[in-house]
């Protein structure tokens, strides 16, 4: 019998039992999981994350990030960054975070948070770029720059403006640069600009007489006269030009907006041009009396007018001409000068002698002859004598005798042997210069001895060119001990400066004490001239003679103080290696040293011995001789071609020069030296004292306030003020006063 649960229902008998399959049990059968305790682990993670809630609080800050714009969108890149309203809790460290907002560039930043309390953090963002529109009145185009940067055209809008305040220029030709202050908001908003520009330019007129002429502005030429247009703000050239007449030139400023009138613009004629050559060559020219330079050469005068032309040169007749140039034009001037012929009277010995004359054979060399007026070389030869040469200087209207005899190499020597020196002289009853002792007579050197002499001789006869080989040969065999170093009779300076050597001696001239010159020196044959001056300080210019013409290079240098010429002095000595003659010291010469060969002014004795003898030695009354005035043109003085603006010139006298000619321009005296009476009075070393200085090789007074002055200028006249003895004092320098070279020869 069986049994059910008591709850478990009753199986109708007509229920079947279903067969089924049979699956073996698995390896878990009979297993139960266990219970899980879901509160305790609900209890300990509530635990864990209230204690790192806490800790968080513990650490973090809070922090208040502002941002500008107020209502950007703000994000922190961190996994737990709380936010309560504008702050956040951020533990410290760097943080980085984001912002943007609508019209704003996207910022990506970061913030350092600290330990400290409380916080604060501001965070701006930057506006998107704005656009310009920009109108123009009057309408116009004009280049835009942007704080000073070009940005494009306008009228028109310029797109990727910054925000912010922008300085805006415009530029349009015609009218004066525009600038304006803008406020640019940015954020892709638009601004305006309304430019209204003002005109650069002002109205123009300009007429000229004659009509017709060219008009260029700043080199452009624009029309004609009578012209009127307009002209831009500024400084403008202007030129106006016209065939046959000179151009007119004139820089103005203009202002933008005021009127600018020229009506009397009055065109001068052009320059005519005289080409000017002459025959022979090297012509001095004055053109109506003033100094314009020297043949060839192109010359501008006044146009359709007679201008008196004047030539000379040195040897020729004087030409005077005539002539007249028309506007612009060429006038072409061939001048052909006419020796001024003097007599030369040889008588040699051989007769038969050959004569060269500046080294072109003449003939016989015993005739008379007719020579220019100036330098020439005569060479007088024969075989078996020694060549005999000389230089002349024919005079017109003096007739010259030379007797040249020729000796042979022998007769030569025994001439030149020393005699018995004289018996000494007294001492001239002069006082010496101011603070000078002069040497006893005895301590005074002789001028020469008996080996000196004969070196000379020997010197001579084989240095002489044209002596024939057997005559040196028996010279040299006469005189066997080499000669000494001994002075030239002519040298030249390192500027090419020719001085010419004199021995001295015993000088006694009328109103002057006896003076004796013991020391050969030098003195330079031509005045200093304003190129020679040039090489020295390059600045200088010579004016001061009512608008003549002083400055040409070959005119005589003037405006000169005596300091100043002391200085040129020194200058050339020490370019040529010899000791300065002149102590200076700061532009003042504080002394002398008279051993010294170097360069310096000559002394007042040294002029006389120059200047006041005729070659014989005899006084001369005047440089040309014992009359006045002078019946030729016998140098540069105050002549009828000066006296527009000299007060007193020299009756019925003209040299054809207005003030200072080309040194040289006429005959030298007996001397050798040119320009002793006229062209420009000279500096003497001495210091000015009542009388000249007398004594053994006198250097005058050792100091004055003023020094002396001796021969006549271009502003010379009168029978006094022409005299060879003439003297005078000068403190300061003048247009008629220069001065030339003097050395020792040792």
């Amino acid at each position: 019998m069986s049994t059910s649960p008591p709850n478990e229902p009753r199986a109708r008998d007509d229920e079947l039992i279903a067969p089924a399959a049979f699956r073996p049990p698995g390896a878990l059968h009979g297993f139960e999981w266990p219970a899980v305790p879901w509160g305790a682990i609900a209890i300990v993670v509530t635990v864990a994350v209230t204690a790192l809630v806490m800790g968080y609080l513990l650490l973090a800050r809070s922090i208040l990030i502002e941002t500008d714009p107020v209502d950007a969108e703000l994000a922190v890149d961190e996994w737990l960054a709380p936010r309560i309203g504008r702050h956040w809790l951020l533990t410290p460290g760097e943080h980085a975070v984001r912002a943007s907002a609508p019209g704003y560039k996207r910022l990506v930043s970061s913030i350092d948070v600290t330990t400290d309390t409380l916080q604060q953090h501001r965070l701006a963002l930057t506006p998107l770029p704005g656009r310009l529109a920009i109108t123009l009145t009057p309408a116009s185009q004009a280049s835009v720059r942007i704080d000073g940067q070009p940005v494009g055209e306008a009228p028109g809008t310029i797109e990727e403006v910054e925000a912010g305040t922008r300085l805006v220029e415009l530029s349009a030709p015609r009218y004066l640069p525009y600038t304006a202050t803008i406020e640019v908001r940015g954020k892709r908003l638009e601004e305006t600009l309304d430019a209204t520009l003002e005109p650069a330019w002002a109205d123009f007129a300009l007429q000229s007489a004659p009509a017709g002429a060219a008009l260029a502005i700043d080199g452009e030429e624009v029309g004609t006269t009578p012209y009127a247009g307009e002209l831009l703000h500024g400084k403008r050239r202007l030129d106006v030009r016209m065939k046959g007449y000179k151009p007119w030139t004139r820089t103005i400023d203009v202002l933008a907006g005021q009127p600018v009138t020229i009506p009397d613009v009055t065109l001068a004629k052009a320059d005519g041009i005289f080409e000017l050559v002459t025959q022979p060559a090297g012509a001095a020219i004055t053109i109506d009396g003033r100094f314009r330079g020297e043949a060839p050469t192109r010359l501008a005068v006044t146009p359709d007018r007679a201008h008196r032309v004047t030539v000379m040169k040195a040897g020729y007749a004087p030409l005077t001409i005539e002539a007249r140039a028309a506007p612009d034009q060429l006038t072409a001037l061939a001048l052909k000068l006419e020796p001024e012929l003097a007599v030369i009277n040889l008588i040699t010995e051989p007769a038969d002698a050959e004569l060269l004359v500046d080294g072109e054979p003449a003939g016989n060399a015993t005739q008379r002859l007719n020579l220019p007026t100036h330098e020439h070389e005569l060479i007088v030869r024969k075989a078996g004598y020694a060549t005999y040469r000389t230089v002349v200087t024919p005079r017109k209207g003096v007739d010259k005798h030379l007797r040249i005899t020729l000796k042979t190499a022998a007769q030569m020597v025994r001439e030149q042997q020393p005699s018995p020196p004289p018996p000494p002289r007294a001492a001239p009853e002069t006082l010496p210069p101011p603070g000078e002792t002069p040497p006893p007579l005895s301590a005074q050197p002789p001028v020469s001895s008996q080996a000196t002499q004969a070196a000379q001789a020997s010197v001579d006869i084989a240095n002489n060119p044209f002596v024939p080989d057997e005559i040196r040969a028996e010279a040299e065999a006469l005189l066997r001990p080499t000669p000494p170093a001994s002075g030239e009779q002519e040298i030249r300076t390192s500027s090419g400066q020719t001085l010419r050597r004199f021995t001295g001696g015993a000088l006694e001239l009328p109103k002057r004490p006896p003076a004796t010159l013991t020391r050969p020196f030098y003195l330079a044959t031509r005045e200093v001239t304003n190129a020679d001056y040039r090489r020295f300080i390059s600045s200088h210019v010579s004016r001061g003679a009512s608008g003549q013409e002083l400055n040409a290079d070959t005119q005589p240098v003037v405006g000169i103080s005596w300091e100043a010429a002391a200085t040129y002095c020194n200058w050339l000595s020490r370019r040529e290696s010899l000791p300065p003659f002149y102590q200076i010291r700061y532009g003042r010469v504080l002394g002398v040293n008279p051993a010294a060969v170097g360069y310096r002014l000559p002394t007042e004795a040294e002029w006389d011995w120059a200047t006041s003898r005729d070659g014989g030695g005899k006084p001369l009354r005047y440089p040309w001789g014992e009359r006045y005035p002078p019946r030729e043109r016998v140098g540069n003085l105050a002549d009828q071609a000066a006296s527009s603006y000299l007060g007193t010139v020299i009756k019925g006298y003209d040299d054809g020069f207005a003030a200072t000619a080309p040194v040289g321009s006429f005959a030298p005296n007996p001397h050798g030296l040119y320009d002793v009476a006229g062209n420009v009075a000279e500096w003497m070393h001495d210091a000015f004292a009542p009388a000249p200085a007398g004594g053994r090789d006198p250097l005058g007074p050792t100091s004055a306030a003023q020094h002396v002055v001796r021969g006549s200028s271009w502003s010379s006249e009168g029978e006094v003020r022409l005299q060879s003895a003439y003297r005078e004092a000068a403190q300061g320098p003048r247009p008629d006063l220069g001065f030339r070279l003097a050395r020792y020869l040792q």
